[in-house]
């Protein structure tokens, strides 16, 4: 009866030891491409995604001074000259007020991958500044992508 016990347990410890082996070499596959948020595995990156809405409306007035083509522009200029690439979705948005009246504005939406949260919220804070907007609203989502490409 030893002898079969001494067998279960190395049997047991080498099933143990290929688990470990089997799980471990999973481990640090990642590598880090551009920073913390961004990695690649496979042919699919992981990364955060942001979306941006930008509502037009004046903090001081609650009307749109700003032409939509004219604050588009502003916030693509400043987020190139930080660096921070985003693609520019068109859009009209709306909200209920404390009052619950309709709030409705036009809206400049980014959707931004490839950047750290410090880099975003600076191009996102300098672009709510320079509009002289209340706010711009910030989404965030885990998402994985991949580029096509033809030879």
């Amino acid at each position: 009866m030893k002898r079969k016990s001494g067998n279960l347990k190395r049997n047991l410890a080498l099933v143990l030891m290929c688990a470990l082996v089997v799980i471990a070499g999973g481990c640090g596959s990642e590598k880090t491409v551009k920073n913390e948020n961004h990695t690649e595995n496979s042919d699919w990156m992981q990364d955060a995604e942001y979306i941006v809405y930008f509502g037009l409306n004046d903090k001081s007035t609650g009307e749109q001074i700003v032409s939509k083509e004219e604050a588009t522009e502003t916030i693509k200029k400043i987020f190139e000259k930080q660096g921070v690439g985003y693609t520019v979705l068109d859009a009209f948005g709306a909200y209920l007020d404390d009052e619950g009246k309709v709030v409705s504005n036009e809206t400049v939406v980014l959707d931004i991958l490839m950047v750290s949260e410090e880099e975003l919220e600076s191009a996102v804070t300098e672009a709510v500044d320079e509009l002289h907007l209340a706010s711009a609203m910030v989404t965030k989502s885990d998402v994985s992508y991949r580029f096509y490409t033809t030879d």
